[in-house]
């Protein structure tokens, strides 16, 4: 640090610091013109032998935001995209899209097109940087992001880092976007900030235990509760917790438009991703983070009762959702389920004989909906063209035992 209190270093190796500090491993870049002062501080670390996150090239934006959402979804890790200006974050709008709808946190980064046409060693200096240049940039993407900013001069960048991959962490999960201008990253930095030593984000929402009370008492007088859930599955604290409320107290369960595998495929009480058939019996419906759980054309029964369950029930990100709410519970699916499973523990028993009823009725649709494949699939078997209900069988008979089959378009829930 010299005597004005910088570091020597510039803003664009604290954005780096940054990034290293909060646990980023991975950057999926696609290059340009703004980048200059970041690669001159990747060059610097690797003569210093200073740890940086890994910077992968990817030719186009769009690939580098599915490489970082598949990532997350197997590390559990948020990544970072680097991309060029206005047409790298236009490239990458389909991807933001993708991760906001999934609930993906992707720091997504792009450069600024030179604020200044001169004066400065990071001014304008070709005839592009004219073009590329928005009112506002961030616009392109607000829609679709939890937080978007651009850095100042004199801002630490590492707590703009720390922030921004804070936000995309905290539940309901989600992308967020930052642009850093090429004179800002090229100036000298002051001093780094040290980074909190803890996780990214702030602690899953716990839920009211009161409103799991009443929930438990409202699926414990039920008699026919059923349980629909997209994503309600992804930790698995909650797909365990799910598994055993299914199976000891007889309530089926759908998965409309699933993202995530919610129950085992052979789970008893496993009704698939076209539930509409116990949607339709259903006296109380509890709906575990699922952004459209029926068919609104199709409806539910009348009187039914709907409990919804998830981060932000209410999915303040979508301008228009109608789904019926009698009960709304703030809370992650894995800490309101593991409450669940343990309030309906207190009051079940009591309930053995509707238990037993309804087990017996489940066993009966079972055997109808089995009934119902078999016929479908021995008509599908010679039609022609051939049916795509008929392709999914052959899928199936010859897949593995492991083998995972993903289905990009997701369910229609009916």
């Amino acid at each position: 640090m010299d005597a004005s209190g910088q570091s020597g270093a510039t803003v664009a190796e604290s954005y780096l610091e940054g990034l290293i500090s909060r646990g980023i491993k991975y950057v999926f870049a696609n290059a340009g013109t703004d980048f200059a002062p970041t690669i001159e501080a990747l060059l610097k670390a690797q003569e210093t032998g200073r740890e940086v996150p890994k910077f992968i090239t990817v030719p186009h934006e769009n690939v580098a935001m599915a490489m970082a959402h598949g990532y997350y979804r197997v590390s559990g890790d948020a990544a970072v995209v680097m991309v060029h200006v206005t047409p790298g974050t236009a490239n990458a709008v389909c991807g933001i899209m993708n991760s906001s709808r999934d609930d993906t946190p992707i720091l997504l980064v792009a450069g600024r097109t030179p604020i200044t046409e001169s004066g400065h060693p990071g001014s304008r200096g070709g005839v592009i940087h004219w073009g590329q240049e928005m009112f506002d940039q961030g616009s392109m993407v607000r829609d679709f992001v939890k937080w978007d900013y651009e850095l100042r001069a004199g801002q630490p960048a590492e707590v703009v880092v720390g922030r921004a991959l804070d936000i995309a962490m905290t539940d309901p999960k989600g992308p967020v976007y930052l642009t850093l201008p090429r004179e800002t990253i090229a100036e000298l930095a002051d001093a780094f900030v040290a980074t909190p030593d803890r996780p990214l984000g702030a602690t899953p929402p716990a839920p009211d235990m009161d409103a799991i009370g009443r929930a438990a008492e409202m699926i414990a007088d039920a008699q026919f509760p059923i349980i629909l859930t997209s994503a309600g599955g992804r930790e698995a604290e909650a797909f365990y917790a799910l598994s055993d409320i299914a199976e000891a107290y007889s309530i089926p369960v759908g998965q409309p438009a699933m993202v995530g595998a919610n129950l085992p495929s052979r789970h008893p009480m496993n009704f698939g991703t076209m539930p509409g058939d116990i949607t339709a019996r259903a006296d109380v419906i509890v709906v575990i983070d699922s952004v459209v759980p029926w068919n609104t054309r199709a409806g539910i029964k009348d009187g039914a009762k709907v409990i919804q369950i998830a981060a932000d029930p209410f999915y303040d990100r979508y301008p228009l959702r109608g789904f019926q709410a009698d009960m709304a519970i703030t809370a992650s699916p894995a800490k309101a389920l593991v409450a669940l499973k343990n309030a309906l523990a207190d009051i079940m028993p009591a309930k053995a004989h509707r238990i037993d009823a309804r087990a017996k009725d489940l066993q009966v649709l079972t055997e109808e909906r089995d009934d119902h494949r078999a016929k479908f699939l021995k008509r599908a078997e010679t039609e022609n063209p051939v049916h795509p209900g008929w392709i999914a069988e052959c899928v199936n008979r010859i897949k593995g035992e492991d083998d995972i089959v993903i289905n990009e378009l997701g369910s229609i829930p009916d």
